[in-house]
């Protein structure tokens, strides 16, 4: 097997997409009328790089290993990060083309919504629309407006059509940053995609394992190790080995991970972890250090001495001040450090 190893878009391959077998069960069973003659709709929530668009698009392609009655859904990936998709009368258009259902010499949104009924009440076909990058849509408020998200939410609620969205917040926290007033966003069941599972990364590393640049046990481990259980970090090391072993040159595995942090899913990681740092930090430095200064000055103005204040003295005072409040350190304390920093 030639690199299997894809990280710069979409997997489009099924042969090379791995695992998530927990999540296509629940999205295909949202969307099984087999029982219940209702289709469910799925809104996949993940961090960026997680494998979402990878998911939707394998969704495209593998109908046949979960639904009994194929024929009677057409699956619509729509990359809504292309600029087809960006504009209202655009996307009507670019649906349509997919269905292979003539354009709308008047595009409107009636037009489009009773082409989509017509698929399910005349040939009794479900049409599923794969909306990734579903951030576009919210954020171009002013072409996509409330009655827009209230057509599909009709088409969804009579029946006629099943949506599956992949975002990286939840549908519900894009309508408040769009000003989106519409109940679309309610009628969705949220799966939120993570990292694999212990498994599934070893399923990914069994690539490597059978490639034409055989990776061995040790190797596997080193990978793991560097990119943890992470899609894309696991496809940039086990990428950056295969070349390596492919042109025959020398594995220093302190280069291969100064390669990987060098790339966007890496360098990602770490501003994150260090984000999360600055978050737990933040309540002890207002604590220890804001909070002081703050009650430092506040009672050197109220005594009449703030023209002398400092950002230093004033902290010093508030440590001594809550020293007393906490009972720590004795009233008579205070006057002595104001007479020492405001002669």
């Amino acid at each position: 097997m030639p690199n299997p190893f894809f990280f710069a878009g979409k997997i489009t391959n099924p042969n090379l997409f791995i695992g998530r077998e927990k999540e296509l069960k629940k999205i295909f069973g949202y969307l099984d009328t087999t029982h219940t003659g209702q289709i469910q709709h799925v809104s996949v929530v993940g961090a960026r790089r997680i494998g979402k668009s990878s998911l939707l698009y394998h969704i495209s392609q593998i109908p046949k290993k979960y639904l009994t009655n194929t024929e009677k859904y057409r699956f619509i990936y729509i990359d809504l990060d292309s600029p087809h998709f960006h504009t209202l009368n655009g996307l009507m258009q670019q649906v349509l083309e997919l269905l292979e259902i003539p354009a709308l010499k008047k595009p409107s949104l009636e037009g489009f919504y009773e082409c989509i009924e017509n698929l399910n009440s005349k040939k009794k076909v479900w049409t599923v629309l794969l909306m990734d990058e579903f951030e576009h849509l919210t954020q171009r408020n002013n072409e996509f407006k409330d009655t827009f998200f209230e057509s599909l939410r009709s088409l969804g609620n009579n029946n006629f059509a099943g949506i599956i969205t992949a975002s990286q917040k939840p549908l519900q926290a894009l309508a408040q940053q769009g000003k989106l007033t519409s109940p679309f966003f309610n009628i969705f069941n949220q799966i939120d995609l993570a990292n694999f599972t212990d498994s599934e990364t070893q399923t990914f590393l069994n690539l490597g394992r059978q490639s034409d640049q055989k990776f061995n046990d040790e190797e596997c481990k080193q990978i793991n190790k560097i990119a943890g259980n992470h899609p894309a970090r696991l496809q940039i090391t086990a990428n950056l080995l295969y070349e390596t072993k492919k042109n025959n040159n020398i594995i220093v595995w302190k280069d291969i991970k100064a390669q990987a942090l060098k790339t966007p899913p890496f360098i990602e990681h770490i501003e994150n972890q260090q984000s999360r740092k600055n978050l737990l930090s933040r309540p002890f430095l207002w604590l220890f250090w804001d909070l002081p200064q703050y009650m430092g000055n506040t009672l050197m103005v109220f005594i009449g001495r703030g023209e002398h204040t400092n950002p230093t003295a004033d902290r010093m005072v508030g440590y001594v001040l809550i020293g007393i409040l906490c009972g720590i350190i004795p009233w008579v304390v205070i006057t002595q450090v104001i007479e020492l920093f405001f002669k």
